[in-house]
């Protein structure tokens, strides 16, 4: 038996958004969206054709995680199938729980990134043979980067594979800048909307992860609900690239599901408590409060139902994974002394939120088992 002491146990974060091969590109300055694509993102991406360097990163990128307090995260991959595979091989040593996709894209992209739908399927299958379901923890999601860098005809062909696969969660961005959706616009000038083009692939469905849906319309809205979709919030990468504020009231009562996402690396930290602020402040600024519980569910049980494992992760109910984390105040003297001077539970998680960081891990349990410590606990 390990005793923490005073320090408290969460149940571990979900993230249900980000990027692999841009840990290192976090933080790029003076970009929107697509000029970030272009300038930033394509290169970095483009560098992991070098399986033994995705390795390293890899190794990095789940510590990162884990030393985050993430125990279950959907992650987009580069489209190389090697990239994609050494991800994954450390994913499974280390324990983490986690939905990813190898990015499939067909245009308007560097070259040495596409893959068109007869290299691009067979690469997935790949995948799905070997990783989907392993250890009851790993999942392969279908993950076209967007509508502008995929063809039709690729769309056409993941949504072929999700008929034919409905297990498969599926995960891409969506209406996230208004420049983007032009752009859609331009490219699909008789599509109904942004939403649609997803509909007609068949991609939009339960466990679908629509990541960013800052500017969603009436019409997108009324559809989503029933289809069984999630949105998923970024608002550190939305406040970082100046896409725009995120309407959750309005998903809400339309009866969508919303869960977070870090986002990185146009997200610029791993740290759920960072994101739970940025939605806070974010909310704030349209005249909606938060409060401090529903920021916890955002970034946990509702994470967990994004991805489907809501019935094994996502609170302390009885039967669910050990999976948690140990956090403690005191590795955050201001921190501290400002949870010491509440004795009300819902301010103290509220200071959580408002400061906390990756120093509030501890550790982080897998099936509990400990995964990583921090180096005075180890």
């Amino acid at each position: 038996m390990i005793d923490h002491g005073h320090a408290l146990l969460l149940p571990g974060f979900v993230d249900a958004h980000l990027h692999f091969p841009q840990l290192d590109i976090i933080g790029c300055w003076g970009e929107d969206l697509l000029g970030w694509l272009d300038r930033h993102v394509f290169p970095a991406e483009a560098a992991f054709a070098d399986a033994d360097l995705a390795a390293r990163a890899a190794a990095r990128f789940v510590t990162a995680l884990l030393a985050a307090g993430v125990t279950a995260a959907a992650i987009f991959s580069s489209s190389h199938l090697d990239a994609t595979d050494r991800l994954l091989r450390e994913i499974d040593a280390r324990g983490l729980r986690a939905i990813v996709g190898k990015l499939s894209m067909d245009r308007h992209a560097p070259p040495p990134l596409l893959r068109p739908p007869h290299v691009d399927i067979p690469e997935i299958r790949q995948l799905i043979d070997r990783w989907h379901g392993r250890a009851d923890r790993i999942q392969i999601a279908l993950t076209p980067r967007f509508v502008p860098t995929c063809s039709p005809r690729l769309l056409r062909a993941l949504g072929d594979l999700a008929r034919e696969r409905p297990d498969l969660p599926v995960q891409t961005h969506w209406a996230e800048t208004e420049a983007e959706i032009d752009r859609v616009r331009r490219l699909h000038p008789r599509a109904l909307d942004y939403l649609e083009l997803y509909e007609q692939a068949g991609l939009v469905r339960p466990r679908a992860l629509l990541g960013h849906g800052v500017h969603p319309t009436p019409r997108e809205l009324e559809r989503l609900a029933p289809r069984g979709a999630t949105v998923v919030h970024c608002p550190l990468a939305n406040r970082f690239l100046g896409a725009g504020l995120f309407p959750l009231a309005r998903y809400r009562a339309a009866g969508v599901a919303v869960a977070l996402g870090s986002d990185v690396g146009a997200g610029t930290s791993f740290s759920p408590w960072r994101v739970m602020l940025a939605a806070y402040e974010v909310q704030r600024r349209q005249g909606l409060t938060l409060h401090p519980v529903e920021l916890l569910d955002l970034a946990t049980l509702a994470g967990a139902a994004a991805i489907g494992l809501e019935d094994q992760i996502g609170n302390f109910a009885t039967g669910k994974r050990a999976d948690f984390i140990v956090i403690d105040p005191s590795r955050h003297p201001l921190l501290a002394a400002r949870a010491n001077a509440s004795r009300d539970p819902a301010d103290r998680l509220f200071a959580l939120i408002a400061l906390g960081d990756e120093r509030l891990t501890r550790a982080t349990y897998l099936d509990g088992n400990r995964a990583w410590a921090a180096s005075t606990d180890e």
